[in-house]
This record gives C-alpha cells, structure tokens and sequence, in this order.
C-alpha cells in the first residue's frame, strides 16, 4: 500500500519509485528474464518493436508485445500479478 504523500506525487509528477516494490525472491528471476529478452531481440532486432536510445541505437530502451509466445518470460507475469505491485496500482487507482 502506497503512503498518501506517494499518491499525491504520482498525481501531481506522473511517476513514482517505490522502493522495495519488488519482492527479494522475484529480483534474480525478473533479472533472468530480461536477459533473456534482451538475447532474443538482439538476435533478431526485426522481429520485434523495439525502441532505442544512444548515437548508434544500440541500446535496447524498450520491447513491445514481451506477452508474445517467443518473448513470454513466466516471471514477468508473476511479478505482474504479485500482490505488492497490485496493491500500489490499487493506491493510485
């Protein structure tokens, strides 16, 4: 559950960081899965809606469609789903 004065800040700036938001035994997993998406997309930038940043746009900034079937990373979902960050989207909803 967010604090008021967070719900306030998300109103008043559009975005917040909330430490500690991402449970300790979620942290390696989600870190795995990136990797991973990150490995798949480099691998075949076309295949993918990708956004870049940096001079050469080397650098991977986003991915669209990460629920696709060959970017699906069971740990996103669980994070998604995970009652920590329900309850924040819930503060701010």
């Amino acid at each position: 559950m967010l604090t008021q004065a967070q719900v306030d800040e998300f109103r008043e700036v559009g975005f917040i960081v909330v430490k500690g938001l991402i449970p300790d035994d979620m942290r390696e997993p989600l870190r795995a899965s990136l990797e991973q998406v990150i490995a798949k997309v480099k691998a075949n930038p076309a295949a993918y809606r990708t956004r870049y940043v940096g001079k050469e746009g080397s650098d991977i900034w986003g991915v669209g469609d990460v629920f696709q079937p060959d970017l699906f990373e069971q740990s996103f979902a669980n994070y998604l789903g995970s009652d920590p960050l329900l309850d924040a989207i819930g503060s701010i909803l």
